[in-house]
Order: C-alpha cells, then structure tokens, then sequence
C-alpha cells in the first residue's frame, strides 16, 4: 500500500527561547505544543544556540492569540527572552495516529473501527459488512501501526462448530498463525486458526486463577490451550485438563511443558464424559443423573459466554485516537 499521502512538509509557530528557559516554557505551554508519534515539540534552534518549543497545529496566530490568557500572562514574565517564529517539519505515515490514516483513507460514511483483538503477532478484527470493501486498507494501516503486529486477519462468520473455532481471512501480512502469548505469568504458544483463544477473557481467568489455592485438585473440562489450568498448576494445585478438540489437546500439553508445571495431566476427551469418569476416578459420587450433567455443563458454557459478553471491551487493542 502506497502511504504517500502522509508524506509531506507543513509549517509551524514556535516560540524560540533561551535554553535555561525551555523547561519553564514546556510547562506554561502544556497541551499547547505539538504533538505527534515519534517526534518532538522541543527541537535544537537551526540559527543560534536556542531552542524551539513548537505549537500545535491549533496555533494558527503569530500573536498567539489562541492560547488562554493565563499562558499569555506568564510568557510575559519572560521579558522579551522569546520569539515567536516559524519552523518545517516532514511528516510519514509513521506521524500519523491510526485513527487518523484511516480517516483520510476511508469514506466519511464509513465507521473507523475503534479496536481489535491482539493475539501475538496477530490482530484479528471482527469487521461489519459496510467495513469490508475496505478491510485490506483497514487492516494495512493496523500492521503498520502495531509495533507487534505481522499478520492481520478477519473473522468471517460465526463460531458453528464444536471446537468453537470460527472461519477467518488473512487480509495482509505474514501468514502465520502459530502465536505465542504471555498471560498469568506464563507463556502459551498455539495455532490460533485452529483453536478457541479469547484474549478478552484475561480478566476473568486472573480473577478465578486467584481463588485456586495450592495443593487443591482443580478439573478443567474444557481447557483449551490452558489459560486456567496451566497457570493452576504452576500455582501448585493439581490439575487434571481435558479439551474435545485434538488441537487444544496437543498445544495443552506442550504448553504445560513449556512452563515447567508439575502435578498435571492432560486429557482429550468430551467435556462430560471427562467429568463424569475422573470423578469416579477419584472416588466422588455422581450427583447429578447422566441429563442432569449435561444440562450442568450447557449451564457452564452458557456462563462462559456471557463472560465473554461481559468482557467484551476489555482486552482489545483500542484504535489510537488522533
């Protein structure tokens, strides 16, 4: 994608000072001067051995009459140790916020999409239909705006199956889906195409992981790659984990691995199944009928869900503002 269009010069008012007064003038001027990624609002003085305090792109007035009075009032302190001049800059793509490249770059009847999930190296958007005539640009500014990002992708359509895996498109970028992700004090890596990750649950697995106490068993029927139970074990409970999809089953394992955890066993069975025969293992009477626990387990998931729901604005990485 060509990003000439945030190649370019513009000029701007700055107050040249004395530099034993450049620290007092950030001060009186702040929220008053330039402000962009990467570059700076104080820069060396070309023509003497001052410095220049840039404004921001709001100072349109050399008498700088768009400041507050206040700020006024104290530069006159100053005692004429100031001059107001102009100074160049080159701006690229790498000044500009997201927010902003995209709203040059799309139409104005077009919502800018305000987050994305940040999976490792990937980002995965959740796009409306109005948004994906445009979902290359989108995600070509989220690449190179994300200081981690490589690989851009989008989902599709709705989670239909029973790994609660979902059908997604790589929009640009390297096309690897093995992430590796730090979360809880430990380190997953996993093929993010072909298992269930929702990095907005983070929360909610610290909030549970706190409530597990060392030496205690902890049954994990549905434990994907292990964000609760991994971080379990490695707090000195005993965890048996058990996911249906063979996928989560094989990166549960290597993951326990991974982060060095005792006391763990991995299984690759059906949710019910799993619980119903490790609790007998464990000499623990069935409570529930055969109905009854699976009526139980719906009941989990449909709280998992709304967890999700609950979580849904939370760790997402949010679109920078201009």
């Amino acid at each position: 994608m060509n990003f000439g269009l945030f190649r370019r010069e513009i000029e701007l008012l700055a107050l040249r000072v004395r530099p034993h007064l450049t620290q007092q003038a950030v001060k009186i001027l702040d929220g008053h001067l330039f402000h962009r990624p990467l570059l700076r609002s104080v820069v060396a003085d070309p023509s003497q051995e001052g410095r220049l305090l840039l404004f921001s792109e709001k100072i349109q007035s050399e008498d700088l009459s768009e400041l507050p009075p206040e700020c006024l009032s104290k530069l006159s302190a100053f005692k004429g140790e100031y001059e107001v001049t102009k100074h160049t800059i080159k701006l690229t793509e790498k000044n500009f916020t997201a927010n902003e490249m995209m709203k040059e770059l799309l139409p104005n009847d077009v919502e800018i999409p305000s987050s994305y999930e940040v999976i490792g190296h990937i980002a995965h958007l959740n796009l409306l239909p109005e948004q994906r005539e445009y979902k290359h640009i989108i995600a070509e500014v989220i690449r190179v705006k994300g200081p981690q990002i490589r690989t851009v992708v989008n989902k599709t359509d709705t989670i239909s199956n029973q790994f609660r895996t979902f059908p997604m498109e790589l929009l640009c970028g390297d096309d690897d889906m093995l992430a590796t992700v730090r979360e809880s004090g430990c380190t997953f890596q996993f093929n993010f195409s072909e298992v269930y990750w929702n990095s907005r649950l983070q929360g909610e697995h610290g909030r549970l992981l706190k409530l597990f106490k060392p030496g205690e068993l902890i049954w994990d029927a549905c434990a994907g790659v292990g964000p609760f139970a991994v971080p379990a074990a490695k707090k000195g409970c005993y965890v048996m984990a058990n996911d249906l999809n063979p996928a989560s089953y094989k990166y549960l394992g290597e993951n326990a691995a991974k982060n060095k955890v005792k006391n763990f066993e991995a299984f690759n069975m059906d949710g019910r199944e799993f619980l119903k025969k490790e609790l007998l293992n464990c000499g623990l009477p069935l409570s529930s009928s055969s109905d009854q626990m699976e009526e139980e387990c719906e009941g989990g998931k449909r709280k998992r869900e709304s967890a999700e729901v609950e979580q849904d604005g939370k760790g997402k990485e949010e679109i920078q503002k201009g």
